[in-house]
């Protein structure tokens, strides 16, 4: 994931393209592990990478003069951490257990 966001960023490849060279034979399972693992979609971060150029922060260092801008700020990316599905899992079992017990008495 981490080469896929920087594809994104420094390059303009399509992100089906982006999605390929990761190793992710559909563009929409790419972006739906993408999304679950920094809450942006692949077109999101490219679009704040792209509107970072253009958020008007001038550099003085060019010696002719011009105004060229500064490059490309890019949040850094956080990935969500990872829930512990089986406590969830172990809940509802528990909840069905209950259930059925309470349906055995009924009976």
């Amino acid at each position: 994931m981490e080469r896929s966001a920087e594809l994104l960023v420094e390059s303009s490849l399509p992100v089906s393209t982006v999605a390929r060279r990761v190793g992710y034979r559909s563009p929409a399972q790419f972006a739906k592990a993408f999304r679950r693992q920094y809450q942006l979609t692949p077109t999101e971060l490219r679009g704040i990478s792209s509107n970072s150029t253009t958020n008007g922060v001038i550099s003085m260092d060019c010696k002719c003069g011009c105004q060229t801008p500064e490059p490309p700020q890019v949040p850094p990316l956080r990935p969500r951490p990872k829930r512990d599905r089986r406590r969830g899992l172990e809940r509802r079992l528990e909840g069905l257990d209950r259930r059925l017990q309470e349906l055995d008495k009924a009976a």
